[in-house]
């Protein structure tokens, strides 16, 4: 973006249907936006996907801490 300083962002990189990676994704970070998510489309009530969702969801939250 025009007039955006971005030289001090950065991005971390977690699997979603792991449980592991996600502490270390989260040193050194001042904020988190977690946008991932593996629903949505034609699977945005997939039964399969909405307890990975959840888990990982509460994992990014419990690594902020």
């Amino acid at each position: 973006m025009k007039g955006v300083d971005t030289a001090n962002l950065s991005f971390k990189v977690a699997d979603l249907t792991k449980p592991d990676g996600w502490s270390n994704a989260m040193e050194n970070m001042d904020y988190v936006i977690h946008t991932a998510s593996p629903l949505g489309g034609d699977n945005h009530e997939n039964p399969e996907l909405i307890p990975i969702a959840k888990k990982r969801c509460g994992k990014c939250v419990e690594c902020c801490y």
